[in-house]
């Protein structure tokens, strides 16, 4: 049974003509966060950013890992959940990224190199068992010439237009 002041994490997928999506979406029930849940969803969100932003060419890809344990490890310690850099794991225990293809978890290395054309996910998480909090945030990004281009840019993302929409609906 959902309570309140509970979030329900939506994991989606799509596939057209072979090729499939996959974004996450993280709502409050009640139609609002909680102050705890912004600030969480905040740092989330930071390291999503980050993480399209070093999303180009010729990046391998495990940077893009290391780029959202930077942030998310910054983040926790603010949130003061962590003191030590290696206690980010218990917050956050998967990679922030797959590859998307033909498959929704399709074939790659971390030692990959990104190429343009390349299409990956971008899908950090916070989750907090002791205070019901998780979050993760996905996106699909396209490898661009130059830089990373956000193929799933029309979901609601920020919790302010999240808000406004449940509020409205």
């Amino acid at each position: 049974m959902m309570n309140e002041n509970d979030l329900i994490l939506f994991d989606l997928g799509a596939q057209f003509e072979y090729y499939n999506a996959d974004i996450s979406r993280t709502f409050p029930i009640s139609g609002k966060y909680s102050q705890r849940q912004k600030d969480v969803y905040d740092v989330v969100l930071q390291a999503q950013q980050a993480v399209t932003q070093a999303a180009k060419p010729g990046v391998p890809f495990s940077i893009l890992n290391d780029t959202a344990k930077k942030v998310l490890t910054e983040g926790c310690r603010k949130l003061g959940l962590i003191k030590e850099d290696n206690e980010l794991s218990e917050y956050y225990y998967h990679g922030v990224s797959h590859y998307l293809g033909l498959d929704t978890h399709d074939v790659g290395t971390r030692d990959t190199v990104l190429k343009e054309g390349m299409v990956i996910t971008n899908e950090p998480g916070l989750y907090i068992a002791s205070e019901g909090i998780g979050i993760r945030i996905e996106d699909d990004l396209l490898i661009s010439h130059d830089g990373a281009e956000v193929l799933s840019k029309d979901i609601l993302k920020d919790t302010f237009d999240v808000e406004a929409y449940i509020k409205n609906r």
